[in-house]
């Protein structure tokens, strides 16, 4: 692939791009970190059990938000795996939320490409939205499976709405 094809979101500023990694049963998606609002550790939320289809329940600047745990392939889980340790937070039109990792971290990239997923590959079962294109440690161009904090909470909103 031809370096011009990785011009990137800031072609013309010096400035690092941020993406946030998230690591959910060893299957990675990636978010901007401007998506991001903070992000806690497991100790930190109030499970509940019952019939909600969150899994718990943490404060953020003094409102109650909901906490989703996802398979990799994107499944509601009603349960909180013992891999999973840490919560992203994030929102959308005022409702916020937050999703259980396996694992965070963050990355900096010169240059990626944003690209909308192919209408192939589009469907109302997953909140993948974009697909991002990057050159990995080694050079190579990779690609990326994108979630935005806009698809996610659409994607959960169906999830928490559906009749089980």
């Amino acid at each position: 692939m031809a370096e011009s094809s990785l011009a990137g979101v800031n072609s013309s500023s010096k400035q690092a791009i941020s993406i946030i990694a998230l690591e959910i049963d060893s299957q990675v998606f990636y978010m901007p970190q401007s998506d991001l609002m903070t992000f806690e550790n497991r100790q930190s939320l109030k499970q509940q059990s019952g019939e909600e289809k969150s899994v718990a329940m943490m404060e953020i600047a003094n409102h109650q938000c909901p906490v989703y745990c996802l398979s990799a392939d994107f499944e509601l889980l009603n349960h909180i795996p013992d891999e999973r340790s840490v919560c992203i937070v994030t929102a959308y039109n005022n409702q916020r939320l937050g999703l259980l990792c396996d694992k965070i971290h963050k990355l900096e990239f010169e240059q990626i490409r944003i690209e909308n997923i192919p209408v192939c590959m589009k469907s109302k079962n997953t909140p993948i939205s974009r697909l991002f294109l990057y050159r990995d440690e080694a050079g190579l161009v990779d690609l990326g499976m994108m979630l935005r904090n806009d698809s996610l909470i659409k994607y959960l909103n169906v999830c928490e709405n559906e009749v089980a």
